[in-house]
């Protein structure tokens, strides 16, 4: 899986607080340290704290972007239109 569940945000958080190294959450959530990482630092709140609740609902919010902002087909403009039917006409 290529992205954090909600556990694993949550176990990254309780293991952060207690003082826990990045290697150590790492291991416990079965990614490695650079995920564990990247999460700290992409997910912090204003008061740069890590929290589960801040963590999960920004994932929410990237998550939701990407599906508004991605086409369900890829851009074409004419020129790769005549180039694909070139190729392969029907």
């Amino acid at each position: 899986m290529r992205h954090l569940t909600r556990e694993q945000r949550y176990t990254i958080s309780a293991m952060y607080k207690q003082g826990c190294t990045q290697k150590m959450i790492a291991q416990a959530i079965g990614k490695d340290k650079s995920v564990v990482s990247r999460e700290l630092k992409q997910n912090r709140n204003e008061k740069e704290k890590y929290t589960f609740s801040y963590a999960q609902d920004m994932a929410e919010i990237r998550k939701e972007r990407r599906r508004k902002t991605l086409p369900a087909y890829p851009a074409q403009d004419e020129t790769q239109k005549e180039e694909a039917a070139q190729v392969c006409p029907h």
